[in-house]
């Protein structure tokens, strides 16, 4: 539309990722959306013990990894905040003090503390997971946990977005 309001048109060939040789025109906005080669969700489930030393997840957070897995930069973020916190975990190993290197709180407001007990197979009993760690900028993205200090490990409950119910199953 011009400025004294008459419509005009035009033809023009735009460019888009269709062809390999466009990828780098958008290359910034692909990784905004996350898609940089960061892993599928099932993958990142397959490999976790290998891409997190030091980290276990329940099993129901295949299910929050799945889900998030299409969500573009929010995936993005949780992969790379697992491998901040995994990166925490082998210094704790190393230098017997786990300190969090991302913003992280150690544990969650009575109200949704209710929704934080999940029972841990593995070891056969109730943990409360209200520790969390923070993984998104303008989304409140969380990942609880559970620091299990006889194993040197944490142990990840629910990976997503801010608890509103509970996180077993």
């Amino acid at each position: 539309m011009s400025e004294d309001g008459e419509i005009n048109s035009s033809r023009q060939a735009l460019r888009n990722f269709s062809a390999a040789d466009h990828v780098g025109e958008h290359g910034e906005w692909l990784t905004n959306l996350g898609v940089d080669g960061t892993p599928s969700g099932q993958v990142l489930w397959q490999e976790r013990a290998d891409r997190f030393p030091g980290i276990r997840f329940l099993p129901r957070v295949r299910k929050d990894i799945l889900d998030l897995s299409t969500s573009g930069a929010p995936y993005k973020m949780l992969v790379d905040r697992l491998k901040e916190l995994s990166a925490d975990v082998i210094r704790w190993r190393e230098l017997g003090i786990l300190e969090m290197s991302g913003k992280t709180a150690r544990g969650e407001h009575e109200q949704r503390k209710k929704f934080c007990y999940v029972e841990d197979v593995e070891v056969g009993e109730t943990r409360c997971f209200d520790a969390h760690a923070y993984f998104t900028g303008g989304i409140p993205g969380r990942i609880h946990f559970f620091v299990d200090t006889d194993r040197y490990e944490l142990v990840v409950a629910y990976a997503g977005f801010k608890i509103d119910r509970h996180i077993g199953g």
